[in-house]
């Protein structure tokens, strides 16, 4: 399995969903997993094996663009075209020390190039997951190149995982993907028991974003919807969690509209601060432009807090209890946040059966539906080849995943 990052050292919900697909598969007792990342596959390029790659990409990306570096704006990955390419030149270092193996699985772009070539150099089963894409990331202002690779690799995949149904659409629609290779499965995240802080007697209620503050996640449009809940009268602090390209212009909207007093911006916050800041937060705001699923919103749901989500974000395919806006409707924000604000029967009314809907999510759930797409893949390839599994049954000790496999 390649992916690019795990926590605690994250830029986002891929990593965390890493972890917890991980602990899913690791749960079912049935497939033992070697995880790779670039830590590892150290290579850098030299313009002879930048030379030589060429020819896997056929007429998808042009030299050029290969190694063009991806702009500030185009989404949380740092990395650029040639270290996905780097990822891909070490895939025959990762075959000759942690093989051998029965399928590839792939996480997001950054990585589908190393499943490509792996799959060419074994034949195996390519098993693309798809977390979020180039066009959700970045809209128009996309990277052509990013989305030539993924192009490319969902092209030669045997099986695609999307996050929601609505991602999935997206993949046929945008990127010509077969439906028939697709199949969705939701992503789950970790179950916050803590109890919600106590608030003061008349302590000011506590609105939060919590994201990646680019353009996919529509933090300006929560500026602009706390600028008018402020000026119809609602006293409430508002708190803007994380980094990214857009934080900046985000701060100085804040000072324009004079709403310095009212707000916060703490940065980018690991898994232990963002459990804080939901226990003292009375409703949760996510108005992403494109959001395949939410792992975010789903945090607060775990952890009691009314959710104000855009009407096209993955999560809300399965939990119905949220108040649902058109992401750009700051007017429909502001008044989402002011009624969760002043009603507070209704809010926590959603708040439980937001958390009771989201209780059927779990990574064991999305851990045994993969594997089951994995006994799918195998079973086809034994009868093309006649070759038998290697996947075990549970209970079978010898190939159980190792956490400790995992490499850093």
């Amino acid at each position: 399995m390649f992916g690019w990052e795990l926590p605690p050292k994250i830029s986002g919900g891929l990593g965390v969903a890493c972890a917890g697909l991980l602990s899913g598969l690791k749960n079912s007792g049935q497939v033992s997993v070697n995880f790779c990342m670039p830590q590892l596959l150290a290579t850098r390029l030299t313009a002879a094996q930048l030379d030589g790659l060429r020819t896997v990409l056929d007429d998808y990306i042009s030299s050029e663009a290969m190694v063009e570096t991806i702009p500030a704006g185009a989404g949380s990955y740092t990395a650029n075209v040639t270290e996905a390419l780097s990822m891909a030149l070490a895939v025959p270092q990762v075959l000759a020390e942690h093989g051998p193996f029965d399928l590839i699985h792939c996480h997001d772009w950054l990585t589908f190039l190393a499943g490509v070539a792996a799959k060419k150099s074994t034949g195996l089963p390519l098993v693309l997951h798809v977390h979020s894409t180039e066009r959700d990331r970045a809209g128009w202002s996309q990277n052509e190149a990013i989305v030539n690779i993924e192009r490319y690799a969902l092209a030669h995949a045997d099986a695609i995982i999307a996050v929601s149904q609505q991602g999935a659409r997206r993949l046929i629609k945008t990127y010509g993907a077969q439906a028939e290779k697709i199949r969705t499965i939701y992503n789950a995240t970790r179950q916050l028991e803590s109890a919600r802080c106590p608030r003061a007697k008349h302590a000011v209620p506590v609105v939060s974003f919590i994201g990646r503050i680019t353009a996919q996640k529509g933090p300006l449009n929560f500026v602009e919807a706390a600028q008018r809940v402020i000026a119809a009268g609602v006293s409430c602090r508002f708190v803007m969690a994380g980094a990214g390209d857009l934080l900046p212009a985000c701060q100085a909207l804040v000072v324009a509209h004079g709403l310095s007093e009212w707000f916060e911006f703490p940065g980018f916050l690991d898994a232990g601060a963002v459990s804080a800041l939901l226990a003292r937060t009375d409703v949760f705001v996510m108005p992403s432009e494109s959001e395949p699923f939410g792992i975010a919103a789903l945090e607060a749901i775990h952890a009691g807090v009314p959710v104000v989500i855009s009407e096209d974000s993955g999560v809300a395919e399965v939990v119905e209890s949220m108040l649902k806006v058109v992401h750009d409707d700051v007017d429909a924000i502001a008044n989402a946040i002011t009624l969760l604000i002043s009603n507070t029967d209704m809010a926590r009314t959603l708040a439980e059966e937001a958390r009771n809907q989201a209780s059927r999510l779990s990574w064991d759930t999305a851990g045994l539906l993969t594997v089951t797409l994995y006994k799918d893949l195998l079973c086809l390839r034994a009868e093309k080849f006649g070759k038998g599994m290697r996947l075990q049954e549970k209970g079978d000790a010898e190939r159980v995943l190792q956490c400790d496999e995992i490499v850093k």
